[in-house]
Formats: C-alpha cells, structure tokens, sequence
C-alpha cells in the first residue's frame, strides 16, 4: 500500500518534513472548528485569549459538555 505520492517523497528528502499530512476529512474538520466557533462564542474570546485554563484541556473545563 502506497500511503505518500512521489512529490511527497521529494519534498522530504529535499526539505526534511513533510507538511501538511491530511489527517481530518473535510467534514471533520468542519465539525471541530464548528466546536471552536462555539467555545469561543461562550468565552466571548477567542481561546487564546481566555484564561489559562480554556487554553489547557478545554475540552475537559467547559460547561455543558458531555465528552
């Protein structure tokens, strides 16, 4: 099973990574920034700018969450 395109392989061996590696489907990642745009919409800031405790283990903090 062929995983990496030969301009994948060339880019590699030329700059020493590889970026960016697809890792979500489109619809997946539609469904974590959907998930952002809504902590972020509770914060009233972006996560960044919260307090340090939105910004470690947010997933784990917010109310209302059920994972």
């Amino acid at each position: 099973m062929k995983v990496l395109t030969q301009e994948q392989v060339d880019s590699y061996r030329y700059n020493g990574f590889l970026f960016p590696i697809p890792a979500l489907a489109p619809d997946e990642i539609a469904t974590c920034l959907d998930g952002l745009a809504r902590l972020e919409a509770e914060l009233g800031s972006p996560v960044a700018d919260a307090h340090v405790k939105w910004r470690s283990h947010a997933y784990a903090h917010r109310p209302g969450s059920t994972r």
